[in-house]
């Protein structure tokens, strides 16, 4: 997904028209208003944004969602910053991070935090930080399923007011929304495993009509793929810990074909462990094995890149089976 600076999309189409600041803002708003949207230290309401983008002859329509402000990408910046670090396991250092928001969020100098955009990201981090690890509670001190569930809330709160968990199904959900439901499905894998699953069929169930479209090219593609994907990744991970073995089978095997089609590595090769856990689950052990084997032979090739770490995960199915696999292949 493309962003776009607000100002700097302002700023250089102007010139490039040959337009003056009071040109441009000729009745719309005032010149000093036109030197704010510019400067960056302030962004334009959507309607005056649409006046704008019009005299530009800028299209709103393909803009309209990816437009940014300054802040909006010192926000974006350091949001990657702390998921960079939990791809390389290093939770100390995230909880550091947010303690470090949690201080600004309070402080003259967090005012960046204390937009409506800001507000969102910190209670989205937290609802990630506090409910990540979950399927092994021993291992992640830092673990708070319901502190999780009331920062999903209070965020997604912040633009739907009503928000209702019952109805999903009645809602066109943002990408963020979506992503702050995973992880309040993740939160309810600790405090009531059957309620997890209800909440991610319900939004594997919303996410199809909006995936398919996107497929046919009316969305952007690869945000609503890699969205959809990490749903059917969860999802199928969590069924595979509650015993529900063919279905978590079958999304994975949904999730792994439109995974490599995108070019999405990362979950392509989660897939393979999750075909693998079901296929144990069932009974099915040579199978299980094959995959295991294509799973681990995949992450050598890709060691290092997109998170994936083969002698981790190989000293893990190790430690775990108590046994070691020949990765030996017949060619």
């Amino acid at each position: 997904m493309a962003l776009y600076k607000t100002n700097l999309l302002i700023k250089e189409t102007r010139k490039a028209r040959g337009m003056t600041q009071e040109q441009l803002a000729e009745g719309i708003c005032s010149r000093e208003t036109i030197v704010k949207f510019e400067g960056g230290s302030r962004k334009p309401h959507w309607f005056v944004l649409g006046q704008l983008m019009e005299r530009l002859g800028l299209d709103p329509d393909v803009y309209g969602d990816e437009m940014a402000s300054s802040t909006d990408f010192e926000l974006l910046e350091q949001h990657q910053k702390i998921t960079d670090l939990y791809k390389t396991y290093k939770l100390d250092e995230v909880a550091a991070e947010i303690e470090k928001i949690d201080v600004l969020m309070k402080s003259p100098d967090g005012k960046m935090w204390q937009t409506e955009y800001g507000r969102r990201m910190h209670l989205r981090l937290k609802a990630d930080f506090y409910s990540f690890g979950v399927w092994a509670p021993e291992r992640y001190p830092h673990l708070n399923p319901q502190l999780a569930v009331d920062c999903v809330f209070e965020c997604i709160r912040i633009t739907r007011p009503d928000f209702v968990i019952e109805n999903i199904s009645d809602y066109f959900l943002s990408e963020y929304e979506l992503r702050l439901l995973h992880f309040l499905a993740r939160a309810h894998v600790a405090i009531d495993a059957n309620r997890a699953v209800e909440i991610w069929r319900a939004v594997k169930s919303n996410m199809q009509e909006g995936y398919l479209r996107s497929a046919k090219g009316n969305f952007d593609k690869h945000t609503a793929t890699a969205t959809y994907v990490r749903t059917l990744h969860q999802m199928s991970q969590a069924l595979n810990n509650f015993e529900l073995y063919e279905e978590a089978l079958q999304l994975a095997q949904e999730g792994s074909e439109i995974a490599i089609q995108y070019h999405h590595i990362y979950e392509y090769a989660v897939f393979f462990s999750v075909k693998a856990n079901a296929l144990h689950g069932l009974g099915r052990i040579g199978e299980s094995d094959e995959y295991i084997k294509k799973s681990l032979l995949f992450k050598h090739l890709f060691d290092g890149h997109y998170g994936l770490d083969f002698e981790r995960d190989k000293k893990h199915f190790e430690n775990y089976s108590g046994r070691k696999l020949d990765l030996t292949v017949p060619w």
